[in-house]
């Protein structure tokens, strides 16, 4: 099984003659989704209606196009009345937070959230991460090998899954986790750089690519000079490649 963060990352994969089942690559969601018999999602725009029309003080930005079980990572970024609180909401799952430590306007959400995802039959997309993670004994199809790609950008909650599906009890024989904690790109929906390597590993377990493909002298020099100044982070050695490259300074805002 081969599974990624992002529904582009799975197509890169698939679409290179991987000789593996297409059922067997793909988001870490819709794996999950396939795990627990593919059930209906709230985060669509049929169900988001029905809530907005139930729930106008927490309405949501209703999803453009068709949603899909390969959307939780990035579906609400509206300025809706409840997206702050789905949004906070989730975050704290991803991070296994306590929902009670979270301000009482997301509490009061989530508790209504919950109960209504309830009535309505209805998961969200974390819940295809928690509930595999608490009811799924195997990944579908039972792998003998897992592979996870772009592992810094997954949560704690994903990655909790990962580990329990990947491990010697449920079948595995070899599971592979591949990613750069300095790439971590997705902390505003609650990956956490810390998550990926805080397993303790024998060093014949870890495998680091030393070589860089894309990166000319010029860019790696100042990457490098920026990124060992966070604290306690684990030194990484790797090399660029024979361009030299160039550095601009620009007056660009984000």
């Amino acid at each position: 099984m081969v599974a990624s963060l992002t529904k582009t990352a799975a197509a890169e994969v698939a679409g290179r003659g991987t000789p593996i089942n297409k059922d067997r690559i793909g988001t870490l969601h819709a794996h999950a989704y396939r795990a627990l018999g593919f059930p209906k999602l709230a985060e669509t725009k049929e169900y988001v209606e029905i809530w907005n029309k139930e729930n106008s003080i927490y309405a949501l930005t209703i999803p453009g196009g068709m949603a899909s079980k390969d959307d939780g990572f990035d579906s609400f970024g509206g300025s809706a009345p409840g997206d702050k609180h789905l949004a906070a909401v989730n975050m704290a799952r991803a991070r296994r937070l306590p929902l009670d430590e979270l301000p009482p306007s997301a509490r009061k959400f989530s508790a209504r959230w919950k109960q209504w995802k309830d009535d309505q039959g209805v998961y969200d997309f974390t819940d295809l991460i928690e509930y595999a993670g608490r009811d799924v004994f195997q990944a579908p199809g039972h792998p003998k090998v897992m592979f996870i790609d772009e592992a810094q950008d997954h949560d704690r909650l994903e990655l909790d899954l990962v580990r329990k599906w990947g491990s010697a009890a449920r079948g595995v024989e070899r599971l592979v986790i591949v990613g750069d904690p300095d790439q971590n790109l997705y902390e505003w929906r609650g990956s956490d750089p810390e998550a990926f390597d805080d397993v303790a590993l024998p060093e014949e377990n870890k495998l680091v690519l030393t070589q860089s493909y894309r990166v000319p002298h010029a860019v790696w020099l100042k990457a490098t000079d920026w990124i060992e100044k966070i604290k306690g982070r684990e030194p990484v050695e790797y090399w660029p490649t024979d361009e030299p490259g160039e550095v601009r300074k620009g007056n660009i805002s984000l």
